[in-house]
């Protein structure tokens, strides 16, 4: 049975896009414009997106959207619109972490094999969110943690999916290094296999996600949020605890 389209925003990034789940399974994608473009081409860009796949906003049945780890500004930026256009239209939002849409854009290998995402690096310390391959997808495992390097599940049957900046020490250990590919066309996707989003956004009893639940995935205290509690007489809040 046909279910209505599911709008997806991917702001984490310097880029951005921005992406409709149609009715029929098809994804459509624009790219965000601009050096900067989540600062002032997000909500012209779900515009004209809408548009294009003659899509009334009304008539999505709720909003998903890549909730970081990822730049400060982008994911404050993302969430925000995706709160507020859910709570506009009366639909639900659905946080999806980066990790998760990163995943799905990798090829799943054999049974067992194991894909680990490392992002938020910061010296030896990474946001780590390991899944398992069932030969046909890649299943989460370990939700997101912030570990040491040498706590990150690496043997020679695992994928790491990392920028420049992981350790060489996560390198060395791993069977094969990829890029962690982030999209919002893959943030619909993500969104869309969560049974919560299956009924219509106007069913009462329905499982509709509240636009609240959808907050920033930050694994460390924001630089900005530290500069202003020291300027206002505060002390910098600590920093997450590293597992051992």
């Amino acid at each position: 049975m046909p279910t209505a389209p599911l709008l997806a925003i991917e702001s984490t990034q310097r880029g951005g896009s921005v992406a409709l789940w149609l009715s029929d399974g098809a994804v459509r994608e624009e790219s965000l414009r601009g050096d900067r473009a989540h600062d002032a081409d997000l909500m012209p860009a779900v515009e004209r997106l809408c548009l294009a796949a003659d899509v009334a906003p009304r008539a999505l049945r709720a909003v998903a959207v890549a909730v970081g780890p990822g730049g400060f500004t982008g994911v404050r930026i993302g969430v925000t619109a995706a709160r507020t256009i859910a709570w506009t239209l009366g639909i639900g939002a659905i946080a999806v972490p980066a990790a998760d849409a990163i995943a799905l854009a990798i090829p799943p290998r054999a049974r067992g094999w194991r894909l680990s995402v490392a992002l938020a690096v910061k010296g030896e310390s990474v946001w780590s969110t390991t899944y398992r391959s069932d030969g046909e997808i890649w299943r989460c495992e370990s939700p997101g943690a912030l570990l040491t390097s040498s706590a990150v599940p690496l043997d020679n049957e695992t994928i790491l999916a990392g920028d420049e900046f992981i350790p060489s020490s996560l390198r060395a250990r791993a069977a094969l290094v990829v890029p962690p590919l982030l999209s919002a066309g893959a943030v619909a996707r993500a969104a869309a296999m969560s049974p919560s989003v299956h009924g219509a956004h106007a069913d009462p009893a329905g499982d509709v996600p509240d636009p609240l639940h959808v907050l920033p995935l930050y694994p460390r205290i924001p630089e900005a949020v530290s500069l202003w509690d020291v300027r206002h007489g505060g002390e910098p809040d600590s920093a997450a605890p590293l597992a051992p």
